[in-house]
């Protein structure tokens, strides 16, 4: 029989687990030598009830936010040092100042301007009120033509249009689709249009939301759901931490776990090794931007997408910003002579992408369209069996509806 020489090692280790062991029971037998048995059963299920509900507190402040537990407890102590009145007076003295500092850099309001704070005891004539807006554009300072990221096309034919179209459909209400069958068309007409435009498959889907940032918290409330599905009880999403910020506000809505990785310094795009070393069994979405706000950089999809292959995680591609425009880039020349990386749904592992259609693509400020789900049905509500709810801001879908369809057509596939 080969001896590897472990016998010895393997000895003590076992004596000083059987010495340990018998240390132990001493000290139990010492401290529990004067109870009763019921005495000593009641104390052992006292522990143990503390000893759960510490480890159950323990975990659930360990998921809760994207923050390590030490974090999270120095902005406690630093909220209660916030709390006492000498120090309470002196932020709240700061805060007084600084709020008037903004309100002066803001809202720069004419002195002859008044703010109407109460009902009129009669009410205003059409004229009045056109006079009254007005008098209220000189408060717009668009035409300084010193801003970015506001409006994303000032053309007099296409603000004239979409005022038309605004009127042509603001009487609607998208929520009766069977009464409303025109809105249904032309949003039917442009999700597919898009979903084309992004080389879905016949049978992919989506809807007209009333801009980027209900795409996003649709995307994330919908990974979500799915999470919970297959039972994990604390959803997390991992993104860059040059993502939009209307994916922290959906995971502050829907109470996922928001985690940020970091991007290279050189390139701007996210980490994918980071990004594979933050995913975990409670990972339900994986997020990347084509391109991100902060710098305009592509982030890559495909690799993001290979992870979510490898380890079963939807991912969602935020085309937002550029997607109107990165749909044809290699149509035009490939950019300046840059080749697009894939990013749509030809990639192997995209499961939705969000464009906004109010930036470049000519749309009424606020569109999007995301390429996806989502829609409610509620088979007994009280207010009548059968109830479908669609997305979140469903009032203007109308508008919206009707303003992307009309420059997707008007514009066609050249322009």
């Amino acid at each position: 029989m080969l001896n590897l020489g472990m016998d010895k090692p393997l000895e003590v280790a076992s004596g000083l687990t059987r010495a340990g062991v018998a240390h132990l029971a001493a000290l139990l037998n010492d401290l529990f030598s004067g109870d009763e048995p019921w005495q000593v059963s009641l104390k052992t299920g006292a522990v143990c009830v503390a000893a759960t509900y510490t480890y159950m507190y323990l975990t659930q402040l360990a998921r809760e936010g994207d923050e390590v537990v030490l974090t999270r407890l120095r902005k406690y102590l630093f909220t209660v040092i916030r709390s006492l009145p000498i120090i309470k007076q002196k932020i709240a003295a700061k805060v007084d100042e600084e709020r008037q500092k903004l309100n002066n850099s803001l809202f720069q309001i004419p002195s002859d301007m008044d703010y109407i704070q109460t009902l009129p005891e009669n009410g205003l004539s059409v004229e009045e009120i056109f006079q009254k807006l007005d008098n209220y554009q000189q408060l717009v300072r668009f035409h300084e033509n010193k801003l970015s990221g506001q409006l994303y096309n000032s053309d007099k034919d296409v603000k004239e249009l979409n005022g038309k179209v605004f009127a042509y459909h603001s009487y609607s209400n998208p929520l009766h689709a069977d009464v409303f069958q025109d809105i249904r068309k032309i949003e039917a007409e442009t999700v597919r249009m898009v979903c084309n435009m992004f080389h879905g498959s016949p049978q992919s889907s989506g809807v007209v939301t009333t801009g980027g940032t209900e795409s996003l918290l649709l995307a994330v409330a919908t990974a979500r759901n799915w999470a919970y599905q297959r039972g994990i009880r604390y959803p997390e999403i991992v993104i860059p931490v040059t993502a939009h910020a209307a994916l922290d506000k959906a995971c502050h809505y829907f109470r996922v776990k928001c985690v940020h990785v970091k991007v290279n310094p050189e390139t701007m795009e996210v980490d994918v090794k980071a990004m594979k070393r933050a995913i975990n069994k409670n990972t339900c979405l994986l997020v990347g931007s084509t391109p991100q706000y902060p710098h305009g950089a592509m982030d890559d999809i495909a690799a993001i997408a290979a992870l979510g292959l490898r380890y079963n995680i939807p991912v969602h591609v935020d085309a937002c910003l550029g997607g109107f425009v990165i749909a044809f880039l290699e149509e035009w020349g490939g950019g300046g002579g840059h080749r697009v990386p894939p990013y749509d749904f030809r990639v192997d592992g995209v499961c939705s992408i969000s464009c906004d259609t109010h930036k470049v693509g000519n749309g009424h400020l606020n569109a999007a369209c995301l390429g996806g789900f989502v829609i409610a049905f509620l088979e007994e509500w009280g207010g009548g069996g059968g109830h479908r709810v669609p997305p979140y801001d469903f009032r203007v879908d109308g508008v919206c509806s009707i303003s992307c369809d009309t420059h997707k057509v008007g514009n066609g596939h050249l322009n």
